[in-house]
């Protein structure tokens, strides 16, 4: 059978491929970000807005579409940059196709396209096929590491005991000192219309989060909260949302959003009140919630990209995320070069850095800080 490669940049023809894409997606949906629900939620939030350029290279065959690499092109300072629609946001992406042999040709349209500069493919898991096309005209950007917990318990008391006995401890201290606080509660909820009032209270406790440590954060704009409010009821209304709250005296402390898929929990999003930090309500949440996915029988949980301290403390396994670069003109060319000089030169800095006396790290810490506001 032929199969016909297609690229679509038109915005007006997303909508004609919502029947074609939920059918691949249902037999073939690769992670719990290849719904075009979602993609079409982040284009009307966020991509038309910020200036994205649709470059959805498509397969079809007979008439039936067989594979789909949703990307998109933005113009910076006056290069063309392709990328994954939605990365900021969608953690894990890949090319959906019905069988093996369709990625190496979604691939080669996209390196023969003339419609960009300058690639950056970002986050591809190792059991992929992507990683073979792509290294066949591609530079590795980076690799990073993103923990796991892998579920080997017959039920969470089990695996409770294997954990040491100082972790316990601790646990159970946190948790009795919340409950001197108050009545303490956990609410979970996997589907139906999650309130409107505590989604933006979950994003107003991360902002304040974000503000405190002087960290940045993907939902602080009215624009990307109202994509949280979408993924988040869209999810729910598919049976695929987790969503874990934290509660004292009828106070909401923390929240866990995941999501769902081929019985695996997705570690999407926390947040917690900053004026309960002492107690680590962050950490009390995301025990219970390891505890109930044990208890359901699920396989593990995914902590996604990010290699903050917390998801390595309870992480037992890892992967290796890599993320690609390639340029085909001579203005994408200068442009990979400048980003892998000041790639470099950021890892150099932070290297010195961390070779310096730890009085001389926290003045510097504190200068950069001061610089920043």
């Amino acid at each position: 059978m032929i199969l016909t490669l297609k690229i679509i940049q038109d915005p007006a023809m997303l909508e004609g491929l919502q029947g074609p894409w939920e059918a691949l997606e249902r037999q073939v949906g690769s992670g719990p970000f290849t719904s075009y629900a979602l993609f079409r939620a982040w284009w009307d939030c966020l991509g038309r807005k910020s200036g994205y350029q649709p470059h959805f290279v498509t397969a079809w065959q007979d008439d039936v579409l067989v594979g789909l690499l949703p990307l998109m092109v933005r113009k910076r300072m006056g290069v063309r940059i392709l990328g994954w629609a939605g990365a900021n946001y969608f953690d894990y992406n890949a090319a959906l196709v019905a069988r093996a042999g369709i990625v190496d040709a979604l691939w080669d349209e996209v390196y023969n396209a003339k419609s960009y500069d300058f690639a950056i493919i970002t986050d591809i898991r190792p059991n992929l096929a992507d990683h073979a096309a792509l290294k066949s005209f591609s530079l590795i950007a980076r690799a990073h590491t993103s923990y796991i917990f892998q579920n080997s318990w017959e039920n969470a008391a089990v695996w409770q005991k294997s954990l040491s006995h100082k972790h316990r401890r601790n646990m159970r201290v946190k948790l009795q000192n919340l409950q001197a606080q108050g009545p303490v509660r956990f609410v979970l909820q996997r589907q139906g219309e999650v309130s409107g009032e505590a989604i933006d209270t979950m994003l107003a406790q991360k902002k304040a989060w974000s503000y405190h440590h002087n960290k940045n954060s993907s939902f602080m704009t009215e624009d990307s909260a109202r994509l949280f409010h979408a993924m988040v009821q869209h999810k729910a209304s598919r049976g695929e949302l987790l969503l874990v709250q934290l509660l004292c005296k009828g106070q909401l402390l923390a929240s866990f959003v995941g999501f769902v898929h081929h019985n695996k929990v997705y570690y999407y999003f926390t947040a917690h009140d900053i004026h309960w930090q002492k107690f680590s309500p962050g950490t009390v949440l995301t025990e219970y919630a390891l505890g109930w996915l044990i208890d359901e029988h699920l396989d593990a949980c995914d902590f996604m990209c990010g290699e903050e301290s917390y998801k390595k403390r309870h992480a037992n396994g890892s992967q290796s995320l890599i993320s690609y670069l390639f340029a085909k003109s001579l203005t994408g060319r200068a442009s990979l070069f400048l980003y892998l000089g000041l790639h470099d030169g950021r890892n150099i800095l932070h290297a010195f850095y961390k070779r310096l006396p730890l009085r001389l790290q926290i003045k510097i810490f504190a200068l950069y800080r001061r610089l920043r506001q």
